[in-house]
Parts: C-alpha cells; sequence; structure tokens
C-alpha cells in the first residue's frame, strides 16, 4: 500500500510539471533564417520605446516590467534575471547576422554589464535554485485503540482494545526533489525560454524577440542600456 500511494505522488508530481508545456506556444523548430520563433515586431523600430538604426538596420528595444514578465512567463525569471524585448528592421540588400552575443545590458553609472544568456543556461540555473525546496517523507504509525459496547446478552458493558496501522506521504522543505522531476521541469523551462527568445539567425525580414539578462539586483530605480555590436559600431539604446 504505502509503495502504491508514493508511485501515485510521483507521478501526480510529473503530470504537474507536464502541464505548462501545453500552454507554451507552438511554433516552428526551423531554425533557418526565417525561424518562427520569438515575438511578434512592430510595425516599425519606433514603435519601441528606444530606438536606433545604422547603416543596414534599425532596432527598437524595450525594458520588460517585473508584472509583465510574471505574466508573460510561466519560468521565475524575476528570480534571476532582466528580460529585454528586442526587435530588428534589416535592410533587405544587407541583411546582417542576429547572435545573442552581440547584445550586452548595462547599469548606467556603473561598470556592471552582462551578455544574454541562452536558455539552456537559465534553465539550468533556474531548476539548480528550485532544488531543496521539496521533499518527501513516507511514515507509517502504530496505535492503539480502547472501547466499549454493551454485551447484547447480558447487558454488561464490555471493554475492548485494538490496534491499528496508518502510512502516508508528507511533502515539505528539504534538500532535493528527485531527479527525473528536475530534469522535467528544466525541460520545460529551456523549451518556453527557447521559443520567446529572440532568433539567432541571418535575417531578411523584420524579427523581434526576448533577451535575458542575468545581473546583481539593483536599486528600484537603477537604469540601464542595451549595447549591440556591429561590424564597425556599437548602437546604444537607453532603455527608460
Amino acid at each position: 500500500m504505502l509503495l502504491t500511494k508514493l508511485s501515485a505522488f510521483f507521478l501526480a508530481v510529473l503530470i504537474g510539471l507536464a502541464v505548462p508545456a501545453l500552454s507554451l506556444p507552438t511554433q516552428e523548430t526551423d531554425t533557418s533564417s526565417e525561424a518562427q520563433k520569438g515575438a511578434v515586431p512592430r510595425s516599425s523600430a519606433d514603435k519601441y520605446k528606444a530606438h536606433a538604426t545604422h547603416g543596414n538596420v534599425s532596432v527598437g528595444a524595450e525594458l520588460i516590467t517585473r508584472k509583465e514578465v510574471s505574466k508573460e512567463f510561466a519560468a521565475n525569471l524575476n528570480s534571476c534575471c532582466l528580460v529585454v524585448q528586442v526587435a530588428l528592421y534589416p535592410n533587405e540588400k544587407e541583411p546582417p547576422k542576429l547572435l545573442r552575443n552581440d547584445f550586452t545590458l548595462t547599469v548606467e553609472g556603473t561598470d556592471i554589464a552582462a551578455r544574454a544568456q541562452s536558455a539552456t543556461e537559465l534553465s539550468a540555473k533556474l531548476t539548480k535554485d528550485a532544488d531543496g525546496g521539496v521533499t518527501t517523507a513516507a511514515n507509517v504509525g502504530v496505535g492503539v485503540e480502547f472501547g466499549t459496547y454493551a454485551d447484547p446478552v447480558t447487558g454488561q458493558p464490555v471493554h475492548v482494545r485494538g490496534v491499528s496501522t496508518s502510512a502516508s506521504v508528507g511533502v515539505g522543505v528539504g534538500s532535493s526533489v528527485p531527479a527525473i522531476v528536475a530534469e522535467r521541469q528544466r525541460e520545460i523551462i529551456e523549451r518556453e525560454l527557447s521559443e520567446r527568445s529572440l532568433p539567432e539567425a541571418k535575417i531578411s525580414v523584420p524579427v523581434s524577440g526576448y533577451l535575458y539578462f542575468s545581473l546583481p539586483k539593483q536599486k528600484k530605480h537603477s537604469k540601464y542600456r542595451l549595447e549591440y555590436s556591429l561590424k564597425d559600431e556599437t548602437l546604444i539604446l537607453p532603455l527608460p
């Protein structure tokens, strides 16, 4: 009976972790220059709060608020990083190649900066940070029960004693989660972040997506700037 209850518990956990995956965007996994991933770009770069143009490309960007991050993403990104939505509008004659490492987020007035992180890096970090939060424990109890009933023949009270057993599974704070559960959770997070990130490809049409920057916790009113490194210049976009 105890083994059955434990099996049922872990099955429920796995099903619960799999549910968010069903609500994730179902986009194409094509990694060609026109990969269908990220977000829908607005009509032009100047539709974003920060925008700039250089040579063969225009760039628009916005820092996503913590409230918007909680609404847009199932993963707990607010615990580890800042999210920036970026859109690029290329000149069709000279299509640029997008690379995640070409983008840097810097805290204004400091030398604190970070390059955009991959979905794989962040999913591993988020899963590791979450590890240690849940443990399971099985308990078996033995009890002695006392009672009294009336003898149907004599009508006299009769005192009786019985032994009972019980088994249960508890969930609480502890050192680790089962490896299979942690790995499934990591896969779900990586899939979501990958499908919504700015695509890395040679582009000939407007594209948009999210970049994730892991930075130390800053003051509430800190200002940031996004830097995009091109071949001969760095575009700087202050993020209000």
